[in-house]
C-alpha cells in the first residue's frame, strides 16, 4: 500500500530528518548527563566518565547536519579548566565576570536548544503542505464512504470492502509517517488506527463522528508551533483592501446588453445631471441630451452653440450595438460659479 510513498523523494528526506532527530535526542541526553557532573562550585577533580561523555557528545554533535547553513562550533571545558575560570572570576570580584563564566559553561546547552527549535520548524515546513492536502483527501473519502455505507438500513458489523477504504488506510499511514512519532500523542489517533484495522461499518461511523474530527483539529495544531508565526503572503494588507474594492466594483458593473435604448439614455442623463455645473436649460425633468449618429452630432453642435451653451460630445460604443455620440448641454455661465 505504501510502496509509491516509500520510494518518493519526500520519504527519503523524512528518513534523513528521522536520523537527525535520533542523534539530537542522544545529544540532549548526553548534555544533561554532562551538566549533572559539573561541580556547582570551584573544585579541581578528575572524572573519567565526564571526559568520556564529552567525547561522545562531540562525536554526535559532529554528525548533525547544518540547518540553512547554521551550526556553530561547540567547546566543552575540562573540569579543572572550569574550576580555574570560576576562581579567576571570583578573584576579580565583579559579578559580570562570574555570570560570563557560567554562561560560557552552559553555552553548549543553549546551542542544542536552538538546534532543536530550528530542526522542529524545518520539519514542519517540510510536511505542512503535504499533510494539509492529505487531510482534504481524507475528508473527501469519508464523505464518499458515508454516502455508500452509513445508511438507515446499514449492518454495523458488516466489513467494508472497497477501494476507497484501502485508499483511506494508505493516506492515514502516510500522515503517520509525515508527522513522526509524536502523532501517537494526538487525541483519538489510536482509536482511529484501531477502527481502520477492524474495518466494519460501525468503525466507519465512529471514525466519521468521533475519531477524525478530533484528529484533524490536532493535526492542524501540530503543524505549527504555538509561538510560530502563521505565514502571511502579503507585505501590506492595504493592497488586499484595494484589490477587494476593485473586485467589488467589477461585480457591480451593469449588464449593458439588458438595457433598452431608452433605459440607456435615462441612465446616462442621471449620471450627467449629478455632475457639478450641469444645467438643463429647459427647466424640465426630461434629459437635455441626444444619442445620435456622428453626422447628426454636427447639427446638435450648431443648435447648442446658438443657444449659448458650451458643448460636450462623448463617443459611445456599447454592447447593445448602439454606436453614436452623446451630446448634452452645460451652461457656459456655470464656469463662473
Amino acid at each position: 500500500m505504501l510502496d509509491p510513498f516509500l520510494h518518493s523523494p519526500l520519504y527519503s528526506t523524512l528518513k534523513q530528518f528521522d536520523s537527525t532527530e535520533a542523534n539530537l535526542e542522544k545529544l540532549e541526553q548526553l548534555w544533561k548527563d554532562i551538566r549533572d557532573r559539573i561541580p556547582k562550585d570551584i573544585a579541581y577533580v578528575q572524572d573519567p566518565e565526564y571526559d568520556e561523555l564529552c567525547q561522545w557528545f562531540m562525536d554526535v554533535y559532529n554528525a548533525l547536519p547544518r540547518i540553512d547553513g547554521w551550526k556553530p562550533e561547540i567547546h566543552l571545558y575540562d573540569l579543572n579548566e572550569i574550576a580555574s575560570m570560576r576562581l579567576d572570576a571570583r578573584e576579580l570580584g565583579e559579578i559580570d565576570a562570574v555570570i560570563s563564566v557560567e554562561e560560557s559553561i552552559d553555552l553548549p546547552g543553549r546551542i542544542i536548544s536552538e538546534y532543536r527549535r530550528r530542526f522542529n520548524k524545518k520539519r514542519r515546513e517540510l510536511v505542512r503542505n503535504v499533510v494539509f492536502d492529505l487531510i482534504s483527501r481524507v475528508d473527501t473519502l469519508l464523505n464518499t464512504l458515508s454516502q455508500t455505507y452509513l445508511t438507515s438500513s446499514a449492518n454495523l458489523s458488516q466489513r467494508i470492502d472497497s477501494k476507497e477504504w484501502d485508499t483511506l488506510q494508505n493516506i492515514i499511514q502516510q500522515i503517520e509517517a509525515l508527522i513522526g512519532k509524536n502523532i501517537s500523542s494526538l487525541p483519538r489517533w489510536g482509536d482511529l488506527r484501531r477502527h481502520l484495522r477492524f474495518g466494519q461499518i460501525g468503525d466507519l461511523s465512529d471514525i466519521v463522528q468521533l475519531d477524525w474530527p478530533k484528529v484533524k483539529d490536532s493535526l492542524r495544531s501540530v503543524l505549527y508551533d504555538p509561538h510560530e508565526a502563521i505565514p502571511v503572503e502579503v507585505d501590506d494588507l492595504g493592497t488586499l483592501v484595494d484589490a477587494a474594492r476593485s473586485q467589488e466594483q467589477v461585480v457591480k458593473k451593469l449588464n449593458w446588453s439588458s438595457l433598452s435604448s431608452e433605459e440607456f439614455e435615462r441612465l446616462i442623463f442621471t449620471l450627467i445631471s449629478d455632475a457639478e455645473g450641469y444645467e438643463n436649460p429647459s427647466g424640465s425633468q426630461e434629459p437635455m441630451l441626444q444619442i445620435v449618429g456622428v453626422t447628426s452630432a454636427l447639427h446638435a453642435y450648431y443648435e447648442m452653440h446658438s443657444a449659448g451653451l458650451s458643448e460636450v460630445a462623448l463617443l459611445f460604443s456599447v454592447s447593445t450595438g448602439l454606436h453614436g455620440v452623446l451630446v448634452y448641454g452645460k451652461s457656459s455661465n456655470s464656469r463662473n460659479r
